[in-house]
Parts: structure tokens; sequence; C-alpha cells
């Protein structure tokens, strides 16, 4: 009886949070809150050993949305999170072996500093790719990374 107790509690309570996270969006009233409010619906729904490691900007279906990815465990966890707090999309992806984070420093140091405007986490081949677009010196360049090591698999001019 106790166990059930505590099982419907702690149930409660995490759909409390969700609910919490996703009306602070709502109230966000800059970017910046914004992007926190997305990061914590992704880690409310995630779980609590789930830790942010890059959000971006970006539109779904023409409309607001946050690209949060997370790591847990070494898995990397997407999340696409509506204007309004919805969780839209949620992909789990095995352990890459570098994080989003890490790829983007390798390929700053590498290419220069640039703007981060869309990123992405496929399997292409049986191999997690980083993909995304930035943006450096007024123009916009296309790239893919191995997750694996960095290795640089394209940066294209778009």
């Amino acid at each position: 009886m106790k166990k059930t107790f505590w099982t419907i509690l702690t149930a409660l309570l995490l759909v409390a949070a969700v609910s919490l996270a996703e009306g602070a969006l709502l109230r966000a009233a800059g970017a910046e809150e914004a992007a926190d409010a997305a990061v914590q619906v992704a880690l409310a729904h995630a779980g609590e050993d789930a830790q942010a490691d890059l959000v971006l900007p970006g539109r779904e279906d023409g409309k607001a949305a946050w690209t949060v990815l997370l790591i847990r465990e070494g898995a990397v966890l997407e999340y696409e999170i509506s204007a309004d707090g919805r969780v839209l999309e949620a992909d789990v992806y095995a352990s890459g072996g570098m994080t989003p984070s890490q790829i983007i420093a390798l390929l700053q140091a590498e290419k220069g500093l640039f703007e981060l405007k869309e990123a992405d986490v496929d399997m292409d081949d049986g191999r997690l790719i980083l993909s995304g677009e930035a943006e450096m010196d007024g123009k916009r360049y296309e790239f893919e990374a191995l997750m694996l090591d960095g290795t640089l698999l394209e940066w294209e001019r778009d």
C-alpha cells in the first residue's frame, strides 16, 4: 500500500513539474528566458539525470520552437519544444563519443568563430552525425560531423 502511494505521489509530482515548466515557457518575456524555459521542459521530460548541452531557437511547421540537446549517461537526447511549452518531438541516440557542444567548439577552433543557426542529430549509415547550419562573416555554411570523434564530413557554403 505504501509503495503504491509513493509511486502515485512521484507520478503526480512529475506531471506537476512538467506543467510548471510548460507554463514558464508561455510567461517568458525574452529569448534567454524562453530558452531557459525550453530547457526546463526538456529536462522535466528526460529525467533528473539529464544535462543540457545545446539550445537553439528555430521553427517547426512555421511556428517558433526550440531545439534542445541533452546528454544523459552518454546518450544524446534531442527535443523540439514549441513556443507554448509542448514537447513536439523527442529522440534518443546512443552514445556518440563527443557531445554536440564539444563538436561545435572543435569546429570553431578549426573554421573560426561562427554563430550556430541550426543543429540536428541523426543516424546515417549506422554513424551518429551532428549536422547544422552556421553563419560566419555574413555567409551561411552547412556542416556535418561525426559524433564519435568530431571528424568534419562536410563544410559547404549554403
